[in-house]
């Protein structure tokens, strides 16, 4: 049974209440989602946003959440989020759990812009309705020696200390020529990031936008 209205309700508010602040440059946005995530229970959305923003001090609290039930996906997926390679050894060992494995295959491919080797999907439960199979997918399951090779034989690629996103490096200028050759949501992630620590140096994307919304109106829709 799934979550109440009231229950995707709330979580569809957290999740835009950490991009509001970023987006808006809330002096204590950074503070205030280190916070939120070092509580005794969490905010999965909140995790997740941290990897928008961590810095190396934030490394050790997204390992240690994600050798939690219940917020390890959370931080696997904030892990890809962050993108540098300091963090990818807990990611290919996630790629091992059932529970996490899924979320550590995004992360990687999030980071090297590569797909994970997945094994050929399961048929679908007996028991779904027609509508539901309409509706029905399965990636199939990550296949960790796949990736662990790819890994080994690639890793001189990814600069330690440095963050990737799609395969490309986004810590030199984020905000430059390469940011147009990220896909449209880690693009906004980037964006928010700088919005976030940099908030004086970083331009107003819906201000900066807007003209050419005018000009284009199908465009913005992709950016939100």
């Amino acid at each position: 049974m799934g979550p109440s209205v009231g229950a995707r309700h709330e979580w569809h508010c957290q999740k835009a209440f950490w991009k509001a602040m970023a987006r808006s440059g809330h002096p204590q946005v950074v503070h205030s989602c280190r916070q939120r995530c070092a509580e005794h229970q969490p905010c999965h959305d909140a995790i997740r946003f941290l990897g928008v923003i961590a810095d190396p001090h934030d490394f050790s609290l997204l390992r240690k959440l994600a050798t939690h039930e219940g917020t390890a996906v959370a931080a696997l997926e904030a892990m890809g989020h962050c993108g540098v390679t300091e963090l990818i050894p807990n990611i290919l060992a996630a790629l091992n759990v059932p529970l996490t494995a899924d979320a550590a295959a995004r992360s990687l491919e999030r980071i090297s812009g590569r797909m994970v080797p997945r094994s050929d999907p399961p048929p679908p439960p007996d028991h779904l309705t027609e509508d539901e199979l309409d509706f029905w997918s399965h990636p199939g399951d990550p296949i960790p020696e796949a990736a662990h090779q790819w890994w080994k034989q690639n890793h001189y690629y990814f600069e330690a200390g440095k963050r990737y996103q799609a395969g490309r490096c986004v810590s030199d200028e984020p905000l430059g020529p390469v940011f147009d050759e990220l896909p449209d949501e880690i693009r906004y992630d980037v964006y928010l990031r700088e919005r976030a620590l940099r908030f004086n140096q970083t331009p107003d994307w819906e201000l900066e936008t807007w003209p050419r919304h005018q000009r284009n109106l199908g465009w913005s829709s992709q950016l939100f």
